[in-house]
């Protein structure tokens, strides 16, 4: 069967309410677990730091970071010279001597909300929740973590992301030069979406899909389905392994740094650092915290979701300019690609 070209080459408009959505199941019960854990009634005595507010509530620091975004980006809170302050719906609302207090509206809707106590959990013991629709208390991350991930979760997962990121992967395809890259090894690619939508734009580029087995099951049954066998393959690895395959000129990620601690990240940059030759190139697709992580609010919603199910979570483009230049990368690069989501590139010297 012939492919016959979209009458568009991405998306007309782009999915932004739909990911305001996607991220806005997190919000409500993040003020909830803020409300119980008395952030505001210590705001309410005097500003803090971020890292005051961690020690006094004893959170950990990427619990705290995601937390106080959210809570500034839906303007509960101020930020001015590093410290947080009560806005006047918070003064009038979220403290309990006020006598518009919503504490019990909170206590109501806290048994109705699926995530408000694994929310909790997950930042005062800075465990991840396990995986919607599993029976075991494993989570997704340690699944992948372990290399050990069963075949439904593979299939779901990957379909999932196709579903998500195939128009962002279009509009990329259609935006960037991909330059003298010749050979692309997508890490962690899942579906290919990416992969097969760069080739598309590009007739001499050949992609390679390194993921874990079971999801390369999946990978294969997508590229068949989109056509595009001559110039996309899967093969099966683990990017946190140093024997990543050799001869590729570049290599991508899509929101696979948001998943991860720091120290993972820092040794995937290392890794796609001695996987390049002089002159290769890498390419980051996430969606980014801006310099005081403080928002976008969508963004610092996915933070929260990604304290809740992964073990990362959204880094700013500072945060990643440092994981890739002391890995060796230069000519570090930021573009805004489609809704919110941007690309990140930098060079092998």
């Amino acid at each position: 069967m012939s492919h016959q070209p979209p009458s568009h080459p991405f998306p007309p408009v782009d999915d932004n309410l739909l990911w305001d959505l996607n991220c806005s199941f997190i919000h409500f019960p993040t003020v909830i677990v803020a409300d119980e854990l008395g952030l505001f009634a210590i705001l309410d005595e005097e500003a803090r730091t971020r890292d005051a507010i961690a020690d006094k509530l004893q959170l950990g620091s990427r619990a705290t970071e995601a937390m106080l975004g959210v809570l500034t980006s839906l303007k509960f809170l101020t930020c001015e010279g590093e410290r947080y302050y009560l806005t006047p719906v918070s003064k009038n609302y979220l403290l309990p001597s006020s006598e518009y207090y919503w504490g019990d509206v909170f206590a109501m809707n806290r048994q109705l909300l699926l995530g408000a106590e694994p929310l909790k959990r997950a930042m005062l013991e800075n465990q991840t929740s396990p995986y919607l629709g599993k029976d075991s208390d494993e989570s997704l991350i340690d699944e992948w973590d372990s290399g050990e991930v069963d075949e439904d979760t593979a299939r779901g997962f990957t379909k999932c992301m196709h579903a998500l990121f195939w128009g962002h992967a279009q509009a990329l395809a259609a935006m960037i030069d991909i330059g003298p890259v010749t050979r692309l090894l997508d890490v962690g690619g899942g579906s290919g979406c990416f992969s097969i939508a760069l080739s598309r734009k590009n007739p001499d580029l050949k992609c390679t899909i390194m993921d874990l087995k079971p999801v390369c099951l999946v990978t294969q049954e997508f590229i068949k389905k989109l056509n595009a066998a001559d110039q996309v393959d899967a093969q099966a690895g683990n990017m946190f392994s140093p024997d990543w395959p050799s001869g590729y000129d570049g290599v991508f990620f899509s929101n696979i740094f948001h998943d991860w601690w720091e120290e993972r990240c820092r040794l995937v940059a290392r890794n796609s650092f001695e996987a390049l030759p002089s002159g290769g190139r890498i390419f980051l697709f996430e969606m980014l915290l801006d310099d005081t992580r403080n928002g976008p609010l969508t963004c610092a919603g996915f933070s929260m979701f990604m304290v809740y199910y992964m073990r990362g979570k959204q880094y700013s483009a500072c945060e990643l300019r440092s994981f890739l230049e002391d890995a060796g990368f230069v000519d570090f690069e930021v573009r805004t690609i489609f809704g919110y989501f941007s690309l990140v590139s930098a060079r092998k010297p």
